[in-house]
């Protein structure tokens, strides 16, 4: 008997839905959003659900529909209930919202769409109502500040170097422009080619040295025109060298695609750079033993020793051709452009100065070309902009050269929004 009662109820049911279709559908049937500054995405729709008797208690539920090119169902944030409960005489308008991670690499779309059951039976919808509703999610807004849209960066580097050798210490301004931009073809499409150019200051580590024991003489002014009196002894000094190198790099870049993703860039690199350096070199001395001999006048006095040493300031220019490998890291919250080149520097120096006093009276420079290997690493926060970076060169037959930075990176627009237009003499008014 039960059982007869049980499949009278189904067979009633079946026939409630038989030839009816329920009703319900989205206020909207496509939306676009863009990404922004934020970190989440906020998208916000409507369900319509009319009083239906003939389908009181029946649930209307929304999903995602999967595709190639859709988020997936791990990177939205859902709301704890996505259902809706068919009443007989109250026509129902809910609002549902769901979230994202702000991305700035493709197109995207979410699809939702809408189905219906009453006790475990699928109720078809009306098709002509919306019960599909896509969300199209574009990459790039107008903020300015999310400059990769364009293809290119500009920016700017200002802060200080950072001297390891004897102590944390912060030495001179540190200063460098960058621009790095894609070549794009004449339809403005791009191309695997890019371009970079640097041009700054800064300052590499000071090479501090201490030296003891060296010989030095020294003649004495004339007081008795019948001796000559000279200063023989020892001493001490502590010599420390400044590197100031104001620098000019320019290198084309080759993205190597099979090595690359949308966040994470490959590039094949050659290209040249000019650096002229500025090399002070002061000696800090302290007299350990001295003793005066004085001789009578017309004596030759033996010449053993030297002058101490004494402070020096000169300049010398790099020219380099180089090639090798830039890797570019471009995540959400960091950029990291790390750099490995190789190549021939010619290095042009003074190999013989006279100097009276200070000045210098006369020099005589030459070159000495030869292999070099430099590595730059440099990583920036990108809110607030703050920037740590690292570089060493090595070159054939010369000390290293260390130098680390800690600077704030300012986007060139982001500058020029604090100042007004500039006008031209060639703008016609």
């Amino acid at each position: 008997m039960k059982s007869k009662l049980l499949i009278f109820v189904l067979l009633m049911s079946s026939a409630t839905f038989f030839g009816q279709q329920l009703k319900a559908e989205f206020e909207k049937k496509i939306d676009t959003v863009q990404s922004d500054n934020k970190k989440e995405i906020l998208v916000t729709f409507n369900v319509k659900v009319p009083k239906q008797p003939a389908f009181e208690g029946a649930k209307v539920t929304w999903s995602v529909d999967p595709t190639d090119v859709s988020i997936s169902e791990t990177e939205i944030f859902f709301p704890l209930k996505r259902e809706i409960i068919v009443f007989k005489d109250k026509d129902l308008d809910v609002p549902f919202s769901i979230k994202f991670q702000r991305k700035n690499t493709r197109d995207r779309i979410i699809k939702i769409k809408l189905t219906a059951k009453k006790e475990n039976t699928e109720i078809p919808i009306d098709p002509a109502l919306t019960s599909e509703y896509i969300i199209f999610v574009k990459p790039f807004s107008e903020d300015p500040a999310l400059t990769k849209k364009k293809g290119y960066e500009l920016w700017l580097y200002t802060g200080t170097n950072l001297d390891l050798i004897d102590g944390i210490k912060a030495e001179d301004l540190y200063f460098k422009a960058n621009y790095l931009a894609n070549i794009k073809t004449k339809g403005n499409k791009s191309t695997r080619s890019w371009i970079n150019i640097d041009f700054g200051r800064n300052r590499y580590f000071n090479d501090i040295d201490s030296l003891s024991g060296m010989s030095f003489s020294q003649r004495l002014p004339i007081v008795n025109p019948d001796s000559i009196r000279q200063v023989v002894g020892e001493y001490k000094t502590v010599k420390k060298v400044e590197t100031n190198n104001t620098f000019v790099d320019i290198y084309y870049l080759w993205n190597a695609t099979d090595f690359s993703s949308e966040t994470s860039k490959l590039f094949v690199t050659g290209g040249f750079s000019l650096n002229s350096q500025s090399i002070k070199t002061t000696y800090k001395n302290s007299v350990t033993v001295s003793d005066t001999i004085t001789y009578p006048a017309g004596t030759i006095i033996p010449s053993r020793f030297g002058p101490m040493y004494r402070n020096t300031n000169f300049r010398q220019n790099n020219k380099a051709i180089g090639f090798g490998f830039v890797y570019i890291l471009d995540e959400e919250k960091i950029n990291v452009k790390t750099s490995l080149v190789v190549g021939l520097n010619n290095f042009i120096y003074p190999n013989y100065i006279v100097y009276n006093g200070d000045a210098v009276v006369r020099e005589r420079y030459t070159s000495d070309p030869t292999a070099f290997l430099r590595f730059r690493f440099e990583g920036t926060v990108l809110n607030p902009g703050i920037s740590l970076g690292f570089e060493t060169f090595l070159r054939g037959g010369s000390d290293p050269l260390y130098n680390v930075t800690l600077t704030k990176t300012i986007d060139f627009e982001q500058l020029a929004t604090l100042f007004g237009t500039l006008p031209t003499a060639t703008v016609s008014k």
